[in-house]
């Protein structure tokens, strides 16, 4: 069976009086496609007349494009970014600091575009692993790296497609592995004492959101009383999901004195947008808040938001996501809770508790606002000794009936010393 010629390179049969055909679909004069068509009795003939048009095209292609190879990989870059790369406005943001912070402060950008190799960049992303910090102190973490990385292979993906590189340098190189650290979840002693500690202040109410209703830092820090809305079919109160508020970047200024915007942008994933219904102690929580917020907006002479921010200044005014996580770190110190943590553990306390529920784990990812069951699996679900130890206690009576009953999977009674080993 003859093989498929690939997309774009035309194709070669039989017709029904015999003779062989080739056709490809080309460009005319006026730059309009038009399929062209050869006749043979020969099937070679067909073949290398097929042949002959698609070298011409790629030789055509070639010279078109011979002024955009010309260019420095930074300048394409850059040429690139601002005329096909599209993503949301934080993703693009990211994507011109990666441009200009990483690529066009360093030597690489000067090579030609045509004459960049896979050595090129993988000593460029060997470069960022021993000194891509700015400050001088250090490399760039696996993540950064494969991010700066991701932006660089899609322009470079799109230059093998507009034929200004014959090859695409980007999928022969080695990217640093990024290693998960298990987020450990609160206990429930941490969650009664940090509860505690913020009930009386300006911002309690994103911890009691963000521990109950798994909200990302980002979506807590952009709620406001227009995404607290009632349910009248189900008869409760919801939460929803549909901004996210965050601090990017630009370096529009130079690398020395970086620009950066406070933006209310899209949700991480189109998972990310989503509706969660709150028990009536949460609900009450959150109308305790509002009521609170009127209060404040009629002492402020007129100067407070007409549609606060539920994590606001004292006029109700967004606050950064950072200045948030400062604050909680200050409510953590005052709960006396001894550990370090963050506000993204509220999250991952959230998805565990709903876990030892019995909660499934496709309810869980919808929930969090997962992309799907596995990132959940991967992330936010995690097992402690209790938990391993009552999933193989499910094994008792096999076990027990297999092995004998002096094998039988028992938990050591507590006070006693586990049997010392011969």
């Amino acid at each position: 069976m003859r093989g498929k010629a690939p997309n774009g390179e035309g194709t070669v049969g039989k017709r029904p009086d015999g003779r062989y055909y080739a056709a490809k679909w080309m460009l005319d004069s006026d730059g309009k496609r038009k399929r062209k068509y050869f006749y043979s009795w020969k099937r070679k003939e067909c073949t290398a007349w097929l042949h002959d048009m698609n070298e011409a095209e790629r030789a055509g292609n070639r010279i078109r494009a011979q002024d955009k190879s010309d260019m420095e990989f930074g300048e394409y870059l850059l040429f690139w970014f601002g005329k096909y790369y599209t993503a949301r406005d934080s993703s693009k943001m990211n994507a011109r600091t990666y441009i200009e912070k990483y690529v066009c402060t360093r030597p690489i950008s000067k090579i030609k575009l045509w004459d960049l190799s896979p050595d090129d960049l993988q000593d460029f992303v060997l470069e960022l692993e021993l000194n891509g910090r700015t400050d001088g102190k250090g490399g760039l973490s696996p993540k950064t790296i494969r991010s700066a990385m991701g932006v660089i292979s899609k322009a470079l993906h799109a230059a093998k497609g507009l034929h200004y590189l014959d090859d695409d340098p980007s999928e022969y190189i080695t990217l640093p592995k990024v290693k998960h650290t298990e987020v450990t979840p609160l206990t429930d002693e941490e969650i009664r004492l940090l509860l505690s500690a913020v009930q009386e202040e300006r911002w309690g109410i994103g911890v009691q959101l963000q521990l109950f209703c798994g909200l990302r830092r980002g979506e807590v820090t952009c709620l406001s009383a227009d995404d607290f809305q009632y349910d009248n079919h189900l008869g409760c109160y919801f939460i929803q999901i549909n901004k996210s508020l965050k601090r990017t970047s630009t370096f529009q200024g130079g690398e020395s004195s970086p620009h950066t915007s406070l933006m209310v942008s899209e949700p991480k994933t189109d998972s990310s947008y989503r509706m969660i219904p709150l028990n009536k102690e949460v609900s009450d929580a959150v109308i305790q808040h509002i009521d609170r917020q009127k209060e404040e907006a009629t002492r402020s002479y007129g100067l407070y938001e007409n549609k606060p921010f539920f994590i606001s200044n004292e006029l109700g005014q967004k606050v950064d996501p950072s200045t948030y996580s400062s604050w909680f770190q200050k409510m953590v110190r005052k709960a006396g809770i001894t550990r370090h943590l963050t506000t993204h553990q509220l999250r991952h306390s959230y998805a565990c508790m709903l876990l030892r529920n019995n909660v499934d784990l496709k309810n869980i990812s919808a929930l969090l606002g997962h992309a799907s069951i596995s990132t959940s699996c991967n992330y936010y679900i995690s097992l402690d000794m209790s938990d391993k130890y009552s999933a193989v206690s499910h094994l008792n009576d096999i076990t027990q009936s297999l092995l004998g009953a002096n094998h039988k999977l028992n938990k050591i009674p507590d006070g006693s010393e586990p049997p010392e080993r011969s």
